[in-house]
């Protein structure tokens, strides 16, 4: 939980366990307090967007609607209380899973280095959106020019039978692809790879459906592509 934990998703129950447990474990605190400073950090990589107008008024009037509902305290406040935030957690729950697997990523990302995650993570640039070819879904790729690697998150799209056949990424320079991993989807169409890329003008990042394992060359036409 701790992805989670460390953009305050929890619910109060569960953050207090969490919270229990760190204060015994040290291994645990200081994996926590990496996540937190690359959830921090990731804040600042994406541009601003300036919420629509409505956005005002549509809040004031569910803020008005659930006054009418009844005195806090009741019992069919509660319920409707409860049914409201179980909606707003699963909303948020989708979102809070892929901040949480891109933080964990960037963490096993620089492990191995002595810059603070928090400074790596002020350099991570979302450089493009995974372009579908006639495949459901999409993503992003965030791109570290300074360490050539690359975190590439996939939303939507489609989970894929293992035993049959996997998302393979390419790293395609004029016309000669590299291939640079391998992912899978969840059942919620998630997936996250982290993969080396060297980047430079003109290089696209592809995404094909391969065999188990991969193959030497592309053997399909990809499903999603991007130029860095």
């Amino acid at each position: 939980m701790l992805g989670a934990f460390a953009v305050d998703a929890l619910d109060p129950m569960q953050a207090r366990e969490v919270r229990a447990h760190l204060r015994d474990c040290a291994t645990h605190a200081a994996e926590a307090s990496e996540l937190r400073a690359v959830t921090a950090g990731l804040a600042d990589t994406v541009e601003p967007l300036t919420p629509p107008a409505s956005l005002r008024s549509r809040v004031i009037a569910a803020v008005a609607v659930a006054d009418q509902r009844g005195t806090p305290g009741t019992g069919a406040a509660r319920r409707v209380r409860w049914r409201g935030q179980a909606w707003t957690w699963a909303a948020a729950a989708a979102a809070v899973a892929i901040v949480g697997l891109v933080a964990w990523n960037v963490v096993l990302l620089t492990r191995s280095s002595g810059e603070s995650l928090e400074g790596l993570a002020r350099r991570a640039q979302i450089v493009s959106t995974l372009q579908p070819q006639g495949a459901p879904g999409g993503g992003v790729v965030l791109y570290f020019p300074d360490d050539r690697k690359a975190i590439v998150l996939g939303n939507g799209i489609r989970e894929l039978d293992a035993a049959v056949s996997t998302y393979q990424l390419w790293e395609i320079a004029g016309d000669t692809p590299r291939s640079i991993g391998v992912m899978q989807a969840d059942p919620d169409g998630r997936a996250v790879a982290v993969v080396p890329f060297e980047g430079g003008a003109g290089h696209t990042l592809a995404i094909t459906v391969e065999p188990p394992g991969g193959s030497v060359q592309p053997t399909t036409a990809p499903v999603f592509v991007t130029k860095i």
